[in-house]
């Protein structure tokens, strides 16, 4: 009987201690970096660079007195009388315009110093990446890159128009930098940017091709640009928002009224206005249960997502689809403050664009193996594989469209709602249309 007891009470003290709780904070941040996504700022890969290799110096003279406006001065000047003469057929109006056009160029002591940022091998803005006044001290930089980019465009197309086929390179591979400096920050504001300046690049080989149509050779290295240019990485973006949206969320307060947001702010100016207890500190978790619940609510979505995106890193209509849901996900917890109608729309936003700048760049790249091909052989090829250009149309997964016209010849890609329009281009705010390519190119 004795021993009985003592069973009994061994067992009962046995049931009544549970298994030590583990913090549900800690468990989502260890859930988290198993997936790979990144909890300290090292873990984004941002590069050091020494002054003498950063085009950061050259970039913050830009953004300064006097040269801060200058360059968006020189476009508005220059672009209209490029384009002009791009598409005039009276070649004493072409040259006359053009002659206007260099006159602005060669007056531009922006474009110098710019010419010598482009020369670095990286750029690096060395941002705080735990300061929650990040995206604020990103923006103007971001546009100062995409308008640099519209300077040099219209100087290649003019060059191109001149019969300066050398410079017209050099400043579409300036271009080529530009992309690639934007890239250098991992954020979907710099990757909108970056998908901008890639679109802007295409266009622009799209015209001085125009420019050009018989030099072969011209052509060739113009392609060449084309086939190198490195395919944007929306994972990589996605990992730097991440970062910054986490530290962001270490403010908030989940819970409590909502601030009013201006509707014509900018986003930065919304940032702010969302952020409870903006004032800088260090970054540490929180020590509110509700801020915690809230921290590691946000932890374990994104790693359930993550291993999803990377999985598809080629495919950007597939991860908008993820992000879709990640963010009905979220709908169904604690009101998620900043930055799900930010950041979250953002990376949906990225994730409709990218396919349709992949697109374009296709597009682009079968253009010039085209008109290569006729100036190499006087005649059309028949179909984009006698150019050398089968390549896939990213919307469809199959090869790009090519037809003859009485002028020209048109390629497209059948555009994000998968519908062959036979090669009708987006008119203002049309639903169905293609994504095109003309030669002659369209105004």
């Amino acid at each position: 009987m004795r021993t009985c007891t003592l069973l009994l009470l061994f067992a009962s003290v046995a049931g009544s201690q549970q298994p030590p709780s583990v913090d549900p904070l800690i468990a989502a941040l260890a859930r988290a970096k198993a997936v790979g996504l990144p909890l300290k700022a090292h873990e984004l890969g941002i590069p050091t660079l020494a002054p003498k290799c950063n085009a950061a110096v050259e970039f913050r003279v830009l953004a300064k007195a006097p040269y801060s406006g200058q360059v968006s001065k020189l476009v508005s000047q220059a672009e209209p009388l490029v384009l002009e003469a791009l598409f005039t057929r009276d070649v004493k109006a072409r040259t006359t315009l053009a002659s206007k056009a260099r006159q602005v160029f060669d007056r531009a002591t922006v474009l110098r110093i710019a010419e010598k940022a482009t020369a670095k091998p990286g750029l690096s803005f060395g941002y705080d990446w735990d300061s929650i006044y990040f995206s604020i001290n990103a923006f103007p930089n971001m546009a100062l890159l995409k308008v640099m980019t519209k300077a040099f465009v219209a100087r290649a197309i003019l060059s191109a128009i001149e019969g300066k086929e050398d410079g017209a390179i050099a400043d579409i591979q300036r271009v080529d930098k530009l992309i690639e400096f934007a890239g250098s920050e991992p954020t979907v504001i710099a990757m909108l940017v970056m998908v901008a300046m890639a679109d802007l690049q295409n266009t622009a080989m799209a015209r001085t091709a125009f420019a050009r149509p018989a030099d072969h050779e011209f052509l060739g290295r113009l392609g060449g640009i084309c086939e190198r240019r490195k395919s944007l990485d929306l994972p990589r973006a996605i990992r730097g928002d991440f970062y910054v949206s986490l530290n962001l969320r270490r403010y908030v307060e989940p819970t409590g009224p909502k601030k009013q947001r201006k509707t014509d702010g900018s986003l930065a100016e919304s940032l702010i206005q969302s952020v409870h207890g903006a004032e800088q500190k260090p970054m540490g978790l929180p020590k509110d249960p509700k801020v915690r619940a809230h921290l590691a609510t946000y932890l374990e979505e994104w790693a359930w997502a993550w291993p999803q995106i990377l999985r598809n890193r080629d495919r950007a209509t597939q991860i908008g689809r993820t992000l879709v849901e990640l963010r009905d996900r979220f709908q169904g917890h604690v009101a998620m403050g900043y930055p799900q109608d930010s950041v979250e729309s953002g990376l949906e936003e990225i994730a409709k664009v990218v396919p349709g700048t992949q697109a374009k760049h296709v597009t682009t790249l079968a253009y010039l193996k085209v008109l290569r091909f006729h100036a190499l052989h006087d005649r059309w090829p028949k179909n984009l594989s006698e150019a050398g250009a089968s390549m896939a149309d990213p919307f469809a997964r199959k090869p790009l469209r090519y037809a003859l016209a009485a002028d020209g010849f048109k390629v497209w890609s059948v555009g994000p709602d998968g519908v062959d329009n036979g090669g009708k281009p987006r008119v203002r705010a049309a639903s169905s249309f293609d994504v095109v390519r003309h030669f002659p190119p369209l105004k």
